[in-house]
């Protein structure tokens, strides 16, 4: 039994982190930088717009770019920073049209004066905000609109022609307006990279990325925070590694008897515990195509524009589709073990087979096909440009690690929800009273509703949403539902089975060495 201290410590460690991450959510919130609703020239001719860079950002999402590049640095580290390339393309323009206009020259043949004066009005241009919040209208100098124009001539070729060099294949966007709201898009976050938030010394992305040719520096509050990060994290794990051995957490492990498995292995197998088997078949298929989705991509990576000579392969199947199941796979198969695993352990725990317990499981394992397959393929035909106005829904979203539509996700949180179900049912009799509520059992109830929980914060955004808010409750997806509710998931889970045993046999203590 859990002493106290013990549950004080893990209900803190599980509340404050939400706590901290809510309070994170408020700044985000608050500190958003801005979707100006028109763009303009000094001359008060509208250029683009609020419209336009959402529609852009729309288009980076449906064909799955985010698997094939990043923005603001969250992405494929494969491809290029779209961010980072804009703004460095935006320095150069704005230089090379400077160059001409004042001196009559190329910049590259520009002398070191010469130079200095052209880099000090360009940096000068770039870092003023000139965003009026009151009527929310961004003001472009004419050295900012050329660049404007250029960027959008480069980003038509490269989408169009593509690049050797990487994974971005010729024809992956052909539709011109798409390509032009796409362009405005990543010059918005070029633009966000680059201008000085109001009322600070460094930009909306905190001086990100690094280049010096445009003025963007480390800033102080970068080393700062970063600092303060590193030292707050070695104090922390101090901490546990302290308590860790002070308690003595480690000195209660039950040593290793047979006696557990083979009870295991004599024990009856119910109707749903046997029909949970083909979960296990599902997970074998899984992962082997994740391996060899892998595989091909790790050729990518080396050989980005061919299979082996042959180019039909890379162009039938770009680097996107195969950066996007190697994903969604991982995703899939883990899930689908913890699945498998507790439908086969919950009625072995719980000591009882509920009415109809094996329909469901029939029922969820139909559910999971049919989300597996039906998102696998959706993004697919999103990333190809087939699902038009539905690519949200039944293709791509375009957000990395939760890149299947929005159809598919909702039924993949139903059948969570299922799962939790008939997990719970099988476990009821842990939770009747006079029962500990603090057992492994219960923890593995517990953390099925943390899995449930997690995955759902992935629903509160759509198409509309400000990416900044968009790509924080996807890491929230990311981190606190791969990553935690996934490890929570897993201590309860791998030693629920064999633990119980041991204890119901009466072979072994049940001693912990907890406090």
């Amino acid at each position: 039994m859990l002493s106290q201290r013990l549950k004080i410590y893990f209900l803190a460690a599980i509340f404050g982190a939400i706590a901290i991450a809510m309070i994170g959510y408020f700044y985000t919130k608050k500190d958003l930088p801005p979707y100006p609703k028109i763009i303009q020239t000094v001359y008060g001719k509208t250029v683009s717009g609020k419209a336009a860079i959402m529609s852009g950002q729309q288009v980076w999402q449906r064909y799955g770019l985010m698997d094939l590049g990043s923005v603001w640095g969250h992405g494929t580290y494969r491809g290029p920073d779209f961010t980072a390339q804009a703004l460095h393309n935006m320095g150069e323009t704005m230089r090379q049209v400077m160059a001409r206009k004042r001196f009559a020259k190329e910049y590259a043949t520009l002398s070191t004066g010469e130079r200095g004066a052209v880099d000090a009005v360009v940096i000068q241009q770039i870092k003023t905000n000139t965003y009026d919040k009151k009527s929310d209208t961004l003001t472009l100098s004419p050295l900012q609109v050329a660049a404007l124009i250029k960027n959008r001539i480069f980003y038509t070729r490269l989408f169009i022609e593509g690049d050797e060099d990487g994974p971005i294949n010729a024809g992956t966007i052909s539709d011109s307006d798409q390509l032009k709201d796409l362009a405005d898009f990543f010059f918005w976050t070029a633009w966000c990279a680059s201008t000085i938030r109001p009322g600070d010394t460094h930009t909306y992305t905190n001086n990100w990325p690094h280049d010096p040719s445009v003025g963007n520096t480390v800033s102080g509050k970068s080393l700062v925070w970063s600092a303060i990060s590193l030292v707050a994290f070695g104090l922390c794990l101090g901490v546990m590694i302290f308590l860790y051995h002070k308690h003595g957490f480690n000195k209660g492990a039950l040593p290793f008897t047979p006696e557990p498995a083979a009870a295991m292995a004599a024990a009856p197998i119910s109707p749903s515990q046997r029909k949970s088997a083909k979960f296990f078949l599902l997970v074998a298929a899984l992962f082997f195509t994740q391996v060899n989705v892998g595989g091909l991509m790790a050729h990518y990576t080396v050989s980005p524009d061919s299979f082996y000579g042959l180019k039909t392969i890379t162009e039938f199947i770009p680097y996107n589709w195969v950066k996007t199941w190697h994903l969604q796979l991982a995703i899939f198969w883990i899930a689908v073990s913890w699945i498998g695993m507790t439908l086969f352990v919950a009625p072995r725990v719980g000591n009882r087979e509920p009415k109809g317990q094996g329909f469901l499981v029939d029922l969820l394992f139909i559910a999971v096909v049919v989300v597996a397959t039906g998102s696998l393929a959706g993004e697919v035909l999103g990333i190809k440009g087939f699902l038009a106005d539905y690519w949200f829904w039944l293709g791509h979203q375009g957000w990395e690690y939760l890149e299947l539509g929005r159809l598919w996700q909702i039924l993949l949180f139903v059948g969570l929800i299922l799962w939790l179900f008939l997990v719970v049912r099988a476990l009821r009799d842990h939770f009747r009273a006079g029962h500990d509520k603090w057992g492994l059992p219960n923890f593995l109830a517990y953390s099925g509703v943390a899995v449930v929980g997690f995955f759902s914060f992935g629903l509160t955004y759509d198409p509309q949403t400000h990416i900044t808010i968009a790509d924080f409750w996807r890491w929230w997806v990311v981190h606190t539902w791969v990553e935690g509710a996934f490890e929570f998931f897993a201590w309860p889970s791998s030693p629920v089975s064999s633990a119980w045993d041991t204890t119901t046999t009466g072979s072994e203590s049940r001693h912990s060495g907890w406090p």
